[in-house]
C-alpha cells in the first residue's frame, strides 16, 4: 500500500516538475519574442529617423520659409470663360502686391507640393524625333507673370514671365533646369521653340527645379506657361 502510494506520489510531482519546466520554457519564448519585438521597433524607429533627417535635408527648389500658398477658387456658374475669372483673378493679384510687406506675388493653376500642373508631351521642332524616341514631357503650369520671384526659385538663364509673355503673337515660357539639361545639353534653351497643343512658344528663361509632388526621387520637369493662353 505504502509502495503504492509512493508511486503515486511519483508520477503527481513528475508531471508537475514537467508542467513547470513546460511554463518556464513558455515564460521564456514568450520574454524572447518581446525582446525581438523590441528590437525590430529600435530599429524601425532608427531607420525612420534617419530617413526624415534625410528627406529634410532635401531641397525643395523653392523658398518654403518665406513663401506664403493660398488657394483661391473663383465660382463657376459666374465666371465660366478665361475671359470672365482671368481678370477677377488679375485684380486679386493686384491687390495682394500692394499689401506692405509683400515682395512678389504670382498666380499659378497649382501650389508647391501639389498636383504641380498637367503633364504632357511636347514637340522641339529644331530637333529631329526618330522613330523609336518618345515625345519629350514636362509638367505644364499655367501662371501669371512674376511666377519664379513669387516662389523663390532661382533665375538660371533669361527672365521671368512677363504679362506680354501672353500674347498669342510671342508665347513665352519658362522651362525648369532639369528640363533644360535633358533636351538642350549644350546649350541654353533660351530663345529656342517649343510646340505644344499645336501652338509654337518661345523659351524665355531657365528656372532651378522644384520639387512639387515628393521630396523623394528627381524633381519633375516643367513648363511655366502663361496663363492667358
Amino acid at each position: 500500500g505504502d509502495r503504492g502510494n509512493v508511486a503515486g506520489t511519483l508520477r503527481e510531482s513528475g508531471r508537475g516538475n514537467t508542467g513547470a519546466a513546460g511554463a518556464h520554457a513558455l515564460r521564456r519564448a514568450l520574454v524572447a519574442l518581446e525582446v525581438g519585438l523590441a528590437m525590430m521597433l529600435v530599429v524601425g524607429a532608427g531607420l525612420l529617423v534617419k530617413s526624415f533627417s534625410r528627406l529634410s535635408n532635401v531641397s525643395l527648389g523653392f523658398d518654403a520659409d518665406r513663401t506664403l500658398y493660398l488657394r483661391v477658387t473663383i465660382a463657376a456658374s459666374r465666371y465660366a470663360r478665361p475671359s470672365e475669372y482671368l481678370p477677377v483673378a488679375d485684380r486679386m493679384l493686384a491687390r495682394v502686391r500692394e499689401v506692405p510687406g509683400i515682395t512678389a506675388a504670382a498666380l499659378a493653376k497649382d501650389g508647391p507640393m501639389r498636383a504641380g500642373g498637367e503633364p504632357s508631351s511636347f514637340v522641339i521642332p529644331a530637333q529631329t524625333a526618330s522613330a523609336s524616341s518618345a515625345e519629350p514631357r514636362a509638367n505644364f503650369l499655367p501662371s501669371s507673370d512674376g511666377i519664379v520671384r513669387a516662389l523663390g526659385l532661382r533665375l538660371i538663364a533669361g527672365r521671368d514671365l512677363i504679362e506680354q509673355d501672353g500674347d498669342s503673337g510671342a508665347i513665352g515660357v519658362v522651362v525648369s533646369a532639369g528640363l533644360a539639361r535633358k533636351h538642350w545639353p549644350e546649350r541654353s534653351p533660351v530663345g529656342e521653340e517649343i510646340e505644344y497643343q499645336g501652338r509654337r512658344m518661345r523659351v524665355v528663361g531657365v528656372a532651378g527645379d522644384a520639387r512639387y509632388t515628393s521630396v523623394q526621387g528627381d524633381p519633375t520637369p516643367m513648363i511655366y506657361v502663361p496663363n492667358r493662353i
